[in-house]
């Protein structure tokens, strides 16, 4: 019996090598066709929690908040954004651009939330009097 479970492994790690590869190929495709466009690049690059309106509010109005919402849809139906865990209105990207060999055009900061941090923080504080 351990002989089988030995082979299934092995077979389950040759599958898994197989699959990240035509995974990160098919990945870069997608990311390379979908972020020509420099907006649409900054959006999703600062997608990493922070609201539509501070996005927009980021990028000084080169978008709508509507329009951004709308492409957090379409990137997460093609599998390179995800909704946010906390607030479900909010999508956080699932690649950092950069490890695709995309640039990031600069950003002239405004003044804009932070981007939402993860449960502990918020768990930490719960009950604490101020």
């Amino acid at each position: 019996m351990s002989e089988k479970l030995d082979r299934v492994i092995e077979l389950l790690e040759s599958i898994n090598k197989w699959v990240k590869l035509t995974g990160v190929e098919k990945a870069k495709q997608v990311i390379e066709k979908e972020f020509s466009d420099e907006t649409k690049t900054l959006v999703y690059h600062l997608s990493d929690g922070r609201s539509s309106d501070d996005i927009e509010r980021l990028l000084n109005k080169k978008t709508t908040d509507n329009t951004i919402r709308t492409w957090w849809k379409r990137w997460s139906k093609m599998g390179i954004m995800e909704i946010h865990p906390n607030y479900k209105k909010r999508y956080w990207k699932t690649f950092d651009l950069e490890d695709f060999g995309i640039e990031i055009p600069e950003v002239t900061e405004n003044v804009v939330q932070e981007p939402v941090k993860e449960n502990k923080e918020v768990e930490n504080n719960v009950g604490q009097e101020q």
